[in-house]
């Protein structure tokens, strides 16, 4: 099953529960490692081995070509998207610059900022009091020391 790179690939996905892989058939009369996954290929037939093998390295081919495939797809994706961005005139300062300001923002929305502001500026205005309290009982000791 040879695919293009403009042919949709459909995949499923088994449920969690259920098995990935079930050897069981293929393997029928042969021993298997029970941890590992892998097949003990040392009893089987030869002939049947050597097909299997086959078709695993065909599979793998198979794989490691859409691999590139999609690779390819996905950097000239990236390249169209950075000339759109230029053609717009959005630098990589820029980008960089909304995401900080962004990002700012959000911080600035949430409750726990919005708390530490608030005691901050009441312990600022209790500071003030309580100095400029403090300098005026010094400006009045200084005068009735004189």
């Amino acid at each position: 099953m040879a695919t293009t790179p403009r042919e949709e690939v459909k995949a499923t996905y088994p449920a969690l529960s259920e098995n990935y892989y079930d050897a069981s058939e293929e393997t029928k009369g042969y021993v298997t490692t029970p941890d590992s996954g892998i097949h003990d290929l040392s009893n089987m037939d030869t002939e049947l081995r050597a097909k299997m093998e086959e078709e695993w390295k065909e599979e793998l081919a198979k794989t490691e070509e859409e691999i590139i495939t999609l690779r390819q797809v996905l950097a000239s994706k990236v390249r169209y998207a950075q000339d759109l961005k230029h053609k717009l005139g959005i630098t990589v300062w820029k980008e960089f610059k909304e995401d900080m300001q962004q990002g700012i923002k959000n911080i600035q929305e949430t409750e726990v900022y919005q708390l530490t502001t608030q005691t901050l500026k009441t312990a600022g205005e209790k500071t003030t009091n309580v100095l400029g309290n403090l300098g005026a009982n010094v400006t009045k000791k200084i005068e009735d020391v004189k």
